[in-house]
Formats: structure tokens, sequence, C-alpha cells
């Protein structure tokens, strides 16, 4: 297909890879638009909930959202939102400013929804006053664009756009694929070598050929090159991570907290998302033994008290 096309509406021909490019630029105008409305970084963000606007955001992909459903076992349903009413299309909904707690107008595309990770939640925007997008809204609540029948060069070309950035955003993931057993990756190597490379007593190291002590991320790339196999494959198959820890190193609470240690380590916040999580992981099981029924409050106080220890001081 080449770039020339037509318009949905019929108007005339327009080069759909200017547009799109121009769309492009105008999306990301509008997250900035956004930035100023973000909450203090010293605050706790709230708990993710219908009708609350978040910036969803991994890697190079950041999109705001609206959720329509509350969270169900780590993801959350959502809808594409942009504050740009000139690029909304038929189908669209846009709020006045009156109708958000954000301050500026904001476009709904209720039509285009994914369930997405929870750990995607960024930060959080603000809210629409309005009821649920679930239920019919009343026209006094939301008014509905109306698209200029003519000259709509963009048409289409957001929607495109935007479903992009949510389907990418349902691949998200930090933790390692679990698969193989660590006594089998590390039957080849000596105890002798795991103390030499890694610094540990030679007792932690028999734990750590046989399974029985979580090895940390960076213990595991010192073993790595010893044992032929990578370092996420050590990790994940010497250790899988509570379903407490996963869920908590997946809310936006943790997260706000993981995005300043990622800026002060200088590392990429996937990383320093798995690394703290296995660290807090580590630190538990050799404070109480490996265990992994603990409280929810237990792991979310021993989080805090990891991440209180390894955060610069301000």
């Amino acid at each position: 297909m080449g770039d020339g096309q037509r318009t949905p509406n019929g108007g005339d021909k327009f080069n759909f890879a200017a547009a799109a490019d121009s769309v492009r630029e105008r999306l990301l105008a509008a997250r900035g638009i956004s930035a100023p409305t973000f909450a203090d970084e010293t605050a706790e963000p709230p708990d993710p909930g219908i009708n609350q606007i978040w910036r969803a955001r991994w890697e190079k992909t950041a999109l705001a959202v609206i959720i329509v459903t509350n969270p169900d076992d780590d993801h959350v349903r959502v809808a594409a939102v942009t504050f740009d009413p000139d690029l909304a299309d038929s189908s669209a909904t846009v709020t006045p400013a009156s109708a958000t707690t954000i301050g500026i107008s904001a476009v709904l595309w209720l039509d285009a929804t994914q369930t997405i990770p929870l750990a995607t939640l960024d930060a959080h925007l603000g809210n629409v006053k309005t009821p649920s997008p679930e239920r019919k809204l009343a026209s006094n609540e939301l008014l509905h664009y109306q698209a200029i029948p003519t000259n709509r060069t963009y048409d289409g070309v957001m929607r495109a756009s935007i479903i992009d950035d949510l389907k990418t955003l349902t691949y998200a993931s930090w933790i390692p694929e679990s698969g193989g057993d660590i006594t089998e990756l590390l039957a080849n190597v000596k105890s002798s070598e795991i103390v030499q490379a890694v610094g540990v007593s030679t007792a932690e190291a028999l734990q750590i050929k046989r399974g029985q002590r979580p090895l940390q991320p960076d213990e595991a790339t010192m073993i790595a090159p010893l044992a032929g196999h990578s370092a996420d494959e050590l990790v994940a198959a010497a250790s899988q991570l509570p379903s407490a820890v996963i869920h908590l190193f997946n809310t936006p609470a943790v997260r706000a907290r993981i995005t300043k240690y990622a800026r002060a380590t200088g590392a990429d916040e996937i990383t320093a998302r798995r690394d703290c999580a296995y660290g807090v992981y580590a630190a538990a099981a050799r404070a109480t033994g490996q265990a992994n029924d603990n409280e929810l409050d237990q792991w979310r106080q021993r989080i805090n008290q990891y991440l209180d220890t390894h955060l610069p001081q301000d």
C-alpha cells in the first residue's frame, strides 16, 4: 500500500506517512501536556481503580489510559486516552475539561480497549468525573465529538497509533522465564569456583548448587560463564519468586520507587525491578529461611526496607 491514500470520508488524497509522523508528534506533545499534572513523586500513588486515568509506560512505549475494570490477577482492562480533540474520530468520546480532574479535555477511545499488565501503570494523571465507561453515559456528561465530513486527513491514523501502542503494552514482562533445574545447570561447576566467583562461603555455594538458596541476578552474572548458561536462566531455575513478591512489584506504588532506583543507578527499569525483587527474596530467605508463605504485609515491609537501604539518600 503506497503513501498516497484516500481519506475514509472521501476527502482528497494525502500522504499517509507524513500524517502518521504528525500524529506521532502530537501524541508525544499530548503526553507532555500531561506531565505537569502528575502527582508529587514523594506521594504514594493511589490503588488503581475504575475511571482513573494513568500513563502506561514500558520501555519506549507510553500512552495515557483510563481504567475500565478493576485490576484482576495483576492485569487491568483499559481504554486509550489522548488529549487532542482535533484528532478524535467519529467513534471517540471527548470529555470537557470540567469532567476530568486533569484540567484539560480528554478523548476517550472506549472501543479501543486492551487488558495490559498492571506493571505498566506508571503515573496517576487524574480521574474522569463521570460514571464508569462500562455504562451508557448521558449526553450532558460526555460530549460526543462530531467529525468534520471533509478534509479529515488524520481519520484512522490516531486510532491505528494508539491501538499499536496498546498491543505493545500487552507484551510487557519483567520476570525471567522459568525452566530448568539449577542442580543440572550447575552440575559441572565446582563449589570452589562459585566461592571464588561470587565471594560466598562454601556452605552457601553448596546451597546455590542444590537450589536451596535464591540466586541474585548479580551473582548469576558471575556464575554464568562457568555454567555456560545465561544469568536469567540461572536465576529463574534457582528460585522462582513468590506470587506475593511478584504482585507487589507489579503495583504502581513499588514501581514509583523502582523508577527512582533506576535513575540513581543508571539501570533500565526492567532490570532494576527484577534485581530488586530477587534481592528482596534472597534477603528474606537468608533471614528466615526460604519460605514462600509469608503474608503480603510482611513482604511489603521487606520491600520497603530493602529499597530504603539501597536508594540513595536525598
